[in-house]
């Protein structure tokens, strides 16, 4: 789902939903509100931009005007950086802004066609990786997919073939490469990196 689509509510068995953690209310003094890309206030229960007021938001970046430019609008509202949506006051995080691959005016978060990928019963659990890489040819960006796969690239075409074949299912996306890698490095907290 990307910025100004509404969210559904789903049943967790369905298996084309995506749980995420509702953060709660917001500390007194604290307001936050859900933006699209020209911040336009959305309606509640909206995915958007999440931004934030409060008493110990920073004023900005020491001698950095221009970064301190782009991280508040005029009225003084941070941009977290962050996508979301509010319900009943209540504040859902949804992913991060930059983390979004665009393709043909769609926006997907990587995650979405990890776990999908993920399904697949060639790929057998390993981890996959998704990102948008602009095409300087085509001037547009262009999906790929990182596979963690220790056998030979003799052995590898099924693999594309089937991973192409779900997402185009699933996502009504092409996938321009599938590629082997030996390893994906996770972060500390074990996170995909």
């Amino acid at each position: 789902m990307g910025v100004g689509e509404k969210v559904k509510n789903v049943l967790p068995t369905n298996p084309k939903s995506v749980p995420y953690v509702d953060e709660g209310e917001l500390l007194t003094g604290f307001t936050a509100g859900i933006y699209d890309a020209f911040d336009n206030v959305l309606p509640e229960g909206t995915i958007g931009h999440i931004l934030v007021k409060g008493p110990s938001v920073r004023q900005g970046y020491i001698n950095n005007p221009v970064a301190t430019e782009e991280s508040f609008t005029e009225e003084g509202w941070l941009r977290t950086g962050d996508l979301g949506f509010s319900r009943n006051r209540r504040l859902t995080i949804t992913g991060r802004s930059k983390e979004m691959i665009s393709i043909g005016g769609m926006n997907f978060y990587p995650h979405d066609i990890e776990r999908v990928a993920g399904k697949e019963k060639i790929i057998d659990g390993r981890p996959v990786v998704a990102c948008g890489v602009y095409d300087c040819e085509i001037f547009a960006e262009e999906l790929i997919l990182f596979d963690s796969y220790k056998k030979g690239t003799e052995t590898f075409l099924p693999v594309i073939n089937a991973v192409k074949e779900r997402i185009a299912r699933d996502f009504n996306l092409p996938v321009s490469r599938v590629l082997p890698i030996k390893s994906i490095p996770r972060t500390t907290s074990g996170k995909l990196s």
